[in-house]
């Protein structure tokens, strides 16, 4: 399966623009998804349905690394859950800054990063995503318990 992922990966990529950390990441995702699903169809072998999953979201992860700052979904102050690769997995914060794409006539020469988020106390840190795809950061729910809904 590691394969067919990677193969796939590397197929979005023709141009060996991700860094290696960022094609990694995105291969150990996209596995342990392809993983958890074949577990609960307790399939032990690849289907076209797999397949295809690795096709879209290898496709989309892929374009959500190379051109992160288009169409951002989150603007300053907007209140989001971020996944960090150290326990716990999700925490809150608040998109501190929103970057702007750079143009191919930039300085640097390098892709800038779609977000910086400020995370909620105990941590407080100030966080760059790789990305802005629902993998790395989803917008915060929030559930309001009224007087009315309790037993």
């Amino acid at each position: 399966m590691r394969s067919s992922v990677t193969a796939e990966v590397a197929s979005h990529d023709p141009d060996d623009e991700l860094c290696v950390v960022e094609f990694e990441s995105i291969v150990k995702n996209v596995t342990g998804q392809v993983g958890s699903r074949m577990k609960l169809g307790r399939r032990t072998a690849l289907e076209e349905q797999d397949r295809e999953f690795i096709r879209e979201k290898c496709a989309q992860m892929v374009q959500s690394r190379l051109h992160p700052c288009d169409d951002l979904r989150f603007r300053a102050q907007d209140r989001v859950v971020c996944r960090l690769a150290q326990l716990p997995s999700w925490v809150a914060g608040t998109i501190f800054l929103e970057t702007e794409r750079e143009g191919p006539d930039a300085p640097t020469g390098r892709r800038r990063i779609p977000y910086l988020v400020k995370l909620d106390p105990p941590n407080r840190w100030l966080i760059r995503l790789p990305g802005d795809d629902s993998d790395v950061v989803r917008a915060e729910a929030c559930f309001e318990c009224t007087v009315e809904a309790l037993p």
